[in-house]
């Protein structure tokens, strides 16, 4: 009975590991430089999705299937295993392909949310299998978990944006959610009085440059705490620039010919850096606050704000009546950022 179960685990084995190793070498092209297929002359969004849904479907199965098999005794023999894979690798092939045959025309942005998507199927399949194999073929907590897992990923498949404006839609809107937060912190600094609450030591006190003593480091002096208003007011001009290009997307916004799609495709390469941007700027107001970094990262933001802005205006997304908030907020950046210049002073970095 040994000697049985021991080559049963032998020939498992060897069939998982190779079913790993091949669901591997597909996670690895997806993950490298995006590059589709020509396209074919009746591509069509419509027969996209239906297809990628056909394979979500028949991948949820799959796995449940698959996971089925090893849930208790007796172990499936070598062709049924055998037959379990080639069938959960024939799915993965619809799917895989489906994405490759996504052109680039239809948006950059649509393309790298379907990718993520396929590639969260794919490893979440690769990851039953692992575990089905640490197991040692029995079922677990860990293998229910796993499935579960796959499961969520193929129901994913309703929430993927179906064209790249809402694509641009939904990175927008991650931006804003990023920007939102970083406004309640830099409001919350404001209540505290500038000093940060991370649960860290300061690194300039772990090397030794400062003083511990030294009180007033970690309290904002009256020149800092004139700073914060116009940089909490160029961080809400930030909030304000996403949501009247995200509101602008939505009227106007164009996906069904390349021309547009390209400018979409633009306007979310400038929404990536707003966030950062705003990032940068909310971690620099924390006593001690160090006047030229506010200058600098304030200039950042502002440039990424009227790059927007500007970029937005040039597009089809914004009208003839947009010219009145794409003015408003310009002016806007600008009054914050000449406030933040006038009231930083590189004296105040040596104090």
């Amino acid at each position: 009975m040994a000697n049985k179960t021991a080559l049963e685990f032998q020939y498992l084995d060897e069939l998982f590991e190779s079913f790993i190793e091949n669901l591997q070498l597909v996670i690895d092209k997806l993950k490298e430089e995006d590059s589709s297929r020509n396209a074919a002359p009746d591509f069509t969004l419509i027969d996209f999705w239906s297809k990628l849904e056909t394979g979500y479907k028949s991948m949820s199965a799959e796995a449940s299937k698959f996971s089925l098999w090893f849930s208790k005794p007796p172990l499936p023999k070598r062709e049924e295993c055998e037959s379990l894979m080639e069938s959960v690798q024939r799915v993965s092939l619809v799917i895989v392909s489906a994405y490759y045959g996504l052109p680039k025309e239809h948006g950059v942005r649509l393309r790298k949310y379907v990718r993520r998507s396929v590639l969260d199927v794919i490893d979440g399949v690769q990851t039953l299998a692992k575990r089905i194999k640490d197991e040692r073929y029995q079922c677990s907590q860990g293998q229910l978990q796993s499935t579960g897992t796959v499961w969520e990923a193929c129901d994913e498949f309703t929430t993927l944006p179906k064209n790249n404006c809402d694509a641009i839609l939904q990175v927008i809107k991650n931006s804003s959610e990023l920007v939102k937060d970083a406004l309640q912190e830099l409001q919350e600094a404001q209540e505290t009085g500038g000093e940060r609450d991370s649960g860290w030591d300061d690194i300039d006190e772990v090397l030794g440059r400062v003083d511990i003593n030294d009180t007033n480091r970690n309290t904002w002096s009256e020149g800092d705490k004139a700073v914060l208003p116009p940089c909490i007011g160029l961080v809400k001009a930030a909030r304000s620039c996403l949501k009247k290009v995200s509101t602008a997307v939505k009227s106007n916004g164009q996906w069904e010919d390349a021309h547009s799609i390209a400018q979409l495709d633009d306007l979310a390469d400038i929404v990536d850096e707003v966030s950062p941007s705003v990032d940068e700027l909310v971690s620099c107001v924390y006593a001690p606050m160090r006047h030229s970094v506010i200058r600098t990262n304030a200039n950042q933001l502002s440039g990424v704000l009227l790059h927007l802005l500007g970029r937005c205006k040039a597009t089809h997304v914004c009208k003839q009546e947009d010219t009145t908030w794409l003015n408003f907020l310009d002016q806007a950046v600008h009054h914050n950022l000449e406030k933040i210049k006038n009231l930083t002073t590189d004296e105040q970095d040596t104090r």
